[in-house]
This record gives structure tokens, sequence and C-alpha cells, in this order.
């Protein structure tokens, strides 16, 4: 992967055609990659990787780093509008 940022820019421009989408398992290792490429390694603990990919029209799809701290490891996150 030679540049995993890009890969999940144009994936996010293709929006609901992104060949990833409901594929949850390859968007977790490019974002992996993505945290590589962009931050130090030694900070990856204090994250959480939330990737929910949904295929259904009226579903709302989310992948992202979340702060660890204060977050269950599933579910709603700090910030989150309830």
């Amino acid at each position: 992967m030679a540049d995993a940022f890009a890969d999940l820019v144009l994936g996010m421009q293709k929006g609901a055609s992104w060949d990833l989408m409901g594929q949850p398992e390859a968007v977790r290792d490019r974002l992996d990659v993505v945290f590589g490429e962009r931050i130090h390694a030694s900070d990856r603990s204090r994250y959480q990787l939330r990737v929910n990919l949904q295929t259904k029209p009226d579903v709302a799809s989310y992948a992202g780093f979340v702060v660890e701290e204060g977050n269950p490891p599933s579910g709603p996150y700090q910030g989150a509008f309830a």
C-alpha cells in the first residue's frame, strides 16, 4: 500500500460505491497503516480504532480513531451526540 491515506481519501470520495464498504477488516488495516505513516507508533495504545461500514442506504457509516481513555471498546464514545 503506497499511501494508505490517499487510498482512504479516494474511498471517502466514492462513498457508498467504494469497494471496501462492508469490509471493516480491510479498512482497519488501512487505518493502521495511516496511523503508522502519520502518528508516532508509541501513541497507538492511546487510541481505539472504530470501523462501522454499513451497506444500507439509510445507515451512517464511519471509520476512525477515538481516544482510548474513558471510552468503552464498543458502542458510543465521548463527544457523540445522543
